[in-house]
């Protein structure tokens, strides 16, 4: 049986800073993250990402690897991507990413709300028109009611729904949501 207590301890050979450094899983993940933070842009059109003012060389990498499909060219390329994303502050682009992504959710629950309001004025309920006279004004609600009855007449002569359509335009036009 071995007493292991009495062998000491090694020194790290740089002299302590290896507990400073981070280590290479560490600095695999970060690289990581950083490609997939270029693959989140890659997918952004040009005219949001002018607003992070990119490298070109980064610009080019981001519009070249939208064409590509697979293989190891793209592969190269996504590489290249998070090499260059690694000179960069995440900072700025994360900020950004996290306000396109509220963004698109305040316009989704706004068009599920427009969705909801303008079932009801089909359904025929009497309290939505209600609402709309109070969010808007009296020309909206008449154009809302004609929009109803042509809707009606459609569905009943299997017709496209343009006034369904038409409804919804008028609700998103005239109120104010989202």
């Amino acid at each position: 049986m071995h007493d292991f207590d009495d062998i000491p301890e090694r020194e790290p050979e740089d002299g302590g800073d290896a507990e400073r450094r981070p280590s290479r899983s560490q600095l695999k993940r970060e690289a990581e993250a950083r490609e997939k933070l270029g693959m989140k842009l890659s997918a952004l059109p040009d005219s949001v990402l002018e607003e992070l003012s990119l490298p070109v060389e980064l610009l080019d990498s981001l519009k070249r690897i939208r064409t590509m499909r697979r293989g190891g060219g793209l592969r190269r390329e996504r590489q290249r991507i998070g090499a260059l994303m690694r000179k960069l502050d995440p900072a700025p682009i994360e900020a950004l990413l996290a306000r396109l992504e509220s963004e698109k959710i305040a316009s989704a629950k706004a068009f599920h709300h427009l969705e909801q309001w303008r079932q009801r004025l089909l359904n025929g309920d009497e309290s939505a028109f209600l609402e709309l006279a109070n969010a808007s004004n009296e020309d909206t609600v008449k154009e809302a009611r004609k929009l109803v009855e042509h809707a009606e007449q459609e569905l009943i002569h299997g017709q496209p729904p343009a006034a369904s359509r038409a409804l919804f335009r008028l609700l998103r036009d005239r109120l104010d949501i989202g």
